[in-house]
């Protein structure tokens, strides 16, 4: 049963129950019946898989699971790299299920997790830092060439952080529109021009924010809101 399916120039990405599966896109003579046809079967994960993300620059997948494992593979090739399991925020003995998850293009990645806490890590398994979220967060984007974490999630609140520690260095407050469902951003190749961040919200509305490439964090300079 598919539970996620992934949009991305180079393949598509179907979760499935215990495995993650790629699929190539067929050419019309190889395969008339079907426009993907699968190429890999990425094995590690023992419970359902529930988020993924993946860098074609690295070679890279980083996928999670209810059990709260992290499997990393190589993309082009299927091969299983490592698996790593996050720590508690709590004192509780069953380990929260990884809910989001994002890996930038130096290879660093953050996944959030069902009890709230933000795990930073590098895809050779190095562990950076742990951070409270406060809140269930419903999207995760990295930008500012790998420095910085943006989350948005039930309260509300844009909330930029450090990759490096998770420390909060700025917070930008949309809760009025009910709690924040997506978060895009221009890509960062389109610099110099304005760069913008673009926030979905509970009530329907996209808010859209300046933000300087150049700075460390992101700034609110002007927002504008539109259904």
């Amino acid at each position: 049963q598919t539970r996620q399916v992934v949009d991305h120039p180079d393949m598509s990405i179907a979760l499935s129950d215990g495995y993650v599966k790629t699929a190539l896109g067929g050419t019309a003579d190889s395969n008339k019946d079907h426009l993907l046809s699968c190429c890999h079967i990425l094995w590690g994960h023992e419970t359902a898989v529930t988020c993924l993300s993946l860098s074609s620059d690295l070679d890279i997948t980083v996928s999670g699971s209810i059990d709260g494992t992290i499997c990393v593979h190589t993309v082009r090739r299927g091969k299983f790299v490592r698996s790593i399991r996050l720590s508690r925020l709590s004192a509780s003995r069953q380990k929260p299920a990884v809910r989001k998850i994002v890996l930038d293009d130096h290879g660093t990645f953050v996944a959030h997790t069902e009890d709230g806490g933000l795990h930073a890590y590098t895809i050779n398994g190095a562990f950076l830092c742990l951070a409270d979220a406060g809140e269930k967060l419903h999207d995760l984007a990295i930008c500012t060439n790998g420095e910085i974490l943006v989350t948005g999630g039930d309260s509300g609140h844009v909330v930029i952080r450090s990759v490096r520690d998770l420390a909060v260095t700025a917070t930008l407050d949309l809760s009025r529109h009910g709690p924040i469902r997506c978060i895009s951003m221009t890509p960062e190749e389109l610099n110099p021009i304005p760069q913008y961040m673009f926030i979905g919200s509970d009530d329907g509305m996209v808010s859209v924010v300046d933000r300087d490439p150049s700075a460390v964090t992101i700034a609110k300079t002007e927002s504008v809101t539109f259904s």
